[in-house]
């Protein structure tokens, strides 16, 4: 497979405006933050939104703990 490169639009279960995704690799999926205050869970070995998180509005971005191995807000 090539680097660099796009792979698939994913649109069905975005919401309006993604803003900020993250990736975790620990279970192959990415997180999209989106401007209406929800995140799509994307499968990376599906392609395809698994499920949609209703989060505070105001949430814009999200950072993987190698750690903990879990999905967070960034301390600022």
């Amino acid at each position: 497979m090539e680097r660099d490169s796009l792979i698939k639009i994913i649109e069905e279960g975005i919401g309006e405006g993604p803003i900020h995704l993250c990736l975790s690799e620990h279970n192959n999926k990415i997180y999209c933050v989106n401007w209406g205050g929800n995140v799509s869970v994307i499968s990376s070995d599906l392609d395809s939104v698994i499920n949609v998180i209703s989060v505070a509005p105001c949430s814009h971005s999200m950072c993987y703990n190698l750690r903990d191995k879990k999905v967070c807000r960034p301390l600022v």
